[in-house]
Parts: structure tokens; sequence; C-alpha cells
């Protein structure tokens, strides 16, 4: 029975508007290289429109290309020149950076107020030397 909420892997994560994005950047230079082969001949392809070229490759490498793959024992990062794989144990390691910060739970022990001012809820008082 499929399921959509159990993924089969790999799963790749890609943002869906950069294929939009790299369509226009071709469109752009296809329209830019059909109008130098127009004015100038087939010879521009090679002299004129090697920038367009470069606008194309450069709108893949940074656009397209990077994405996520999730696969069964690893993360993978894949980035325009680099990849990063990160094993699920390691990344089940990795500790929280803040640990309770719920103002609900945190607000007998802080001494100020989100908006600065002194709470009168606070039991810890601050000794000014």
């Amino acid at each position: 029975m499929k399921t959509r909420y159990i993924p089969r892997f790999p799963v790749k994560c890609r943002l869906k508007l950069v294929y939009l994005y790299f369509l226009l950047a071709l469109a752009l230079a296809a329209g830019m290289c059909t109008v130098a082969v127009m004015t100038d001949g087939a010879s521009a392809l090679w002299t004129r429109c090697w920038g367009w070229y470069l606008l194309v490759f450069l709108a893949w490498q940074v656009l397209v290309h990077p994405h996520v793959v999730l696969n069964e024992t690893r993360i993978e990062i894949i980035n325009p020149f680099h990849t990063h794989m990160i094993d699920y144990e390691t990344y089940s390691k990795v500790l929280p950076v803040a640990q309770n910060t719920n103002p609900r739970t945190t607000e007998k022990t802080r001494p100020y107020k989100p908006s600065g001012l002194r709470n009168p809820e606070c039991k810890i008082r601050h000794v000014l030397i």
C-alpha cells in the first residue's frame, strides 16, 4: 500500500522555483545568442556568446545543482563546489543550542521582561557592586 507519509529513499529536497529561474536564464541566453547569430553570422556563437554560456552554467551551478538528499543512513548536502555528508547517528548526537527559552517557563527566573522593564515575579535579585 502506497502512502504519502512514508518516503521512499533517497529523497531529494530542492526548491521548485529554481527551475523557473534557470529556464528564464536559459531563454535569455538563447534569445541573445539568436540575435548575435542573426547580426554577425554563425561565427558569433564562438566569439560573442561565451558570456551567455557562462550565465547558463552559473545559473545551473548556483540555482539548480544545490540540494539535500536524505538516504537511509545519512544526509547529503550538495552545494555547487562541495558535498557534505552527515550520518544520522552523528546528527542525533548534536545538542540543541538553546535550552529552555520559552518565556512562560522562564519568566520567574529572568530579572527583566522582553520589553526591558524589571520583572516583579523574578525571585533572583542582582546586587550592584
